[in-house]
């Protein structure tokens, strides 16, 4: 079991901020990065003014309910701004390590480290002040919990699996390889797609898996052996690939992620191995599976995980009359759940599709990107003509004698 772990910032009502806000100087007053004067107005940089006591504006990480922990700058500019490693920030990261060991004490198995790259402030391209803070970490955790794992939402595999961290997201960001597989549609997108669908596994988008496989497969060579980068289908911050995606699409697009994505891991969120219909565009925050029957967790027949009335949940049910439930996704041996399931155990049953076995050789030809995993030949379009075409007729294209290796 892993816990969430937020280093970057913590809630306005904490009550490090809270002490932090007083105009008296106290153990907390640097916790926090604070500008001397509530006029001076931090450049580049989010920020909240003329709302506490003390006399300053705070960082922000986003939001106003989200003031920045203070890990220092990697180059201070100014004096409010305290370097990476100086006291003030070495008692920072001693805070954050009280609240790992706490927790590890009580016996979870590690944490996913929320904004991971973010710790430092203008830290260096390479983030190398930020490395640092978790190099220490590392190091404790090893001399007291060497079996704990480090999960980074960073999406920079080469600075996490060589900081520390034992795998890191690869997060759907705009414009990014990953963001070309499945959601490659205009972003400001509401109730349906904006503009053409571009997404690769989108059966008429007419793409390929090249920008994919351009940026994946060097991050792979650098990092192979240092940890794993792992396949999200979706978190708070990305619309749920059903959004766009049916679900025959969405099997496809599992099965890679499950299957061919080498030294991964595909963290595939419980809620989306449901065919969750749209308005699915909610980020992560809508409900998507109901049970209509009586068991250990609904009681009556109501939609949602819970009992409340629909206007007390924190998290919204799908209002629609049809939406999937869990009973009849169970019950149907094509549903998404299943099929899920399924390639979930052949993964498990195969050695060539375990994170840590080798990355097979890949080949570009005829229009595949082919290759070969437990003795089968796989294979998928690199060019939009190939992306209709029957499978079988691809499947026999695939055992053709590629020759060209891919770049």
């Amino acid at each position: 079991m892993l816990l969430d772990l937020v280093p970057c910032h913590t809630s306005e009502t904490h009550p490090w901020f809270q002490a932090s806000c007083r105009d008296t100087p106290n153990a907390y007053s640097h916790r926090y990065i604070w500008t001397d004067c509530c006029w001076e107005q931090p450049q580049g940089l989010p920020f909240v003014g003329g709302e506490a006591p003390r006399d300053g504006c705070y960082i922000l990480s986003f939001f106003k309910c989200q003031p920045a922990l203070n890990f220092g700058f990697s180059t201070p500019t100014a004096p409010w701004q305290h370097k990476a490693g100086s006291p003030a920030t070495l008692d920072t990261r001693q805070a954050i390590w009280d609240v790992m060991r706490f927790w590890l004490e009580q016996g979870c198995d590690g944490f996913r480290v929320d904004m991971a790259g973010a710790l430092v402030k203008n830290d260096t391209p390479d983030q190398a002040y930020t490395q640092a803070v978790y190099r220490d970490l590392r190091e404790r955790l090893d001399r007291e919990f060497p079996e704990a794992a480090l999960v980074s939402e960073w999406n920079a595999p080469r600075h996490a699996l060589g900081c520390g961290f034992d795998m890191d997201f690869y997060l759907s960001w705009t414009g990014n390889g990953y963001h070309s597989l499945m959601r490659s549609y205009d972003p400001k997108s509401k109730d349906t797609p904006i503009g053409p669908d571009r997404s690769y596994f989108k059966a008429d988008s007419g793409a390929d898996p090249m920008h994919f496989l351009g940026e994946y497969l060097p991050n792979y060579l650098e990092t192979c052996g240092k940890g794993l980068w792992c396949f999200l289908t979706c978190n708070h911050d990305t619309v749920r690939p059903r959004f766009n995606l049916t679900p025959d699409e969405l099997k496809l697009a599992y099965s890679f992620f499950v299957h061919h994505a080498r030294r991964s891991l595909s963290v595939l969120r419980r809620r989306n191995r449901y065919a969750l219909p749209p308005p699915a565009q909610q980020r992560g925050r809508l409900q998507p599976h109901r049970f209509p029957h009586a068991d250990a967790v609904v009681r009556r027949e109501k939609p949602g995980l819970f009992e409340s009335e629909p206007e007390k949940l924190y998290l919204p049910v799908d209002p629609a009359a049809d939406a999937p439930t869990v009973q009849a996704q169970e019950a149907d041996p094509n549903s998404l759940l299943n099929y899920t399931k399924a390639i979930i155990a052949l993964r498990h049953s195969q050695p060539d599709l375990q994170a840590r076995s080798p990355l097979p050789g890949l080949f570009r030809s005829a229009g595949l990107v082919s290759w070969r995993i437990a003795g089968a030949a796989c294979c998928v379009p690199s060019t939009p003509d190939m992306k209709n075409k029957p499978w079988s007729w691809i499947g026999r294209t695939a055992s053709c004698s590629p020759t060209a290796r891919c770049p």
